[in-house]
């Protein structure tokens, strides 16, 4: 099945690293006990643009590929966890396998920000300890493009694209450009399945 990083510094840096060492195991909010549950929403987040991610709660098998130098294509495996915090604002991710060439693991997060009117995804893993990518966009009709802050003043730019998003399915890609976003090249493709309780995850 074949569909289809950059820092952030600052105050922004901050506030992920605090998110992320609060955040250090995947605990489902279900094993957490009543009073877990009752805090699990917030109003504040009711809005209809805080629900473009309200697919991505679950775990999912994720069957990716990896651009070579060479120009051929590496395929692995991986398993991701997501689900809601902080009362349904932030959607917090864990992912883990053979990401390019070896095994890493990391965590990401999504959240909608209303006063700039469009989400934030960060990440952050094994293959780049300390660096924490960012990138921001929409989410429309099961598509969107997500684009980096940069890197510093060069002209290096990455994109994140979801697209082909679904209940229980989704595509993503990855694509870097060295001109400031006039030429886009595809490094890493994802294909998102859906693990029901008791499924095997990959």
């Amino acid at each position: 099945m074949t569909k289809r990083a950059n820092r952030c510094t600052g105050h922004g840096a901050a506030v992920v690293t605090a998110l992320i060492a609060s955040w250090t195991l995947p605990v489902p909010l279900s094993a957490q006990g009543p009073m877990a549950a009752a805090e699990a929403h917030d109003p504040a987040c009711d809005a209809e643009p805080f629900h473009a991610f309200d697919f991505w709660p679950g775990t999912w098998a994720v069957e990716s590929r990896f651009l070579l130098p060479d120009g051929s294509w590496r395929e692995t495996t991986q398993s991701w966890v997501a689900e809601k915090r902080a009362g349904g604002c932030v959607l917090v991710d864990y992912a883990s396998g053979a990401f390019g060439p070896r095994p890493m693991s990391g965590m990401g997060t999504r959240y909608y920000d209303p006063t700039a009117e469009h989400w934030v995804i960060t990440w952050l893993s094994t293959d780049a300890p300390g660096r924490v990518g960012r990138w921001t966009g929409t989410l429309t009709d099961g598509a969107g493009d997500f684009l980096s802050d940069g890197d510093g003043d060069g002209p290096l730019r990455t994109r994140i694209r979801w697209f082909d998003v679904g209940d229980d399915a989704a595509g993503w890609d990855y694509a870097v450009s060295n001109d400031g976003g006039e030429n886009w090249t595809t490094q890493w493709t994802m294909d998102f399945e859906r693990r029901m309780p008791g499924e095997d995850g990959r």
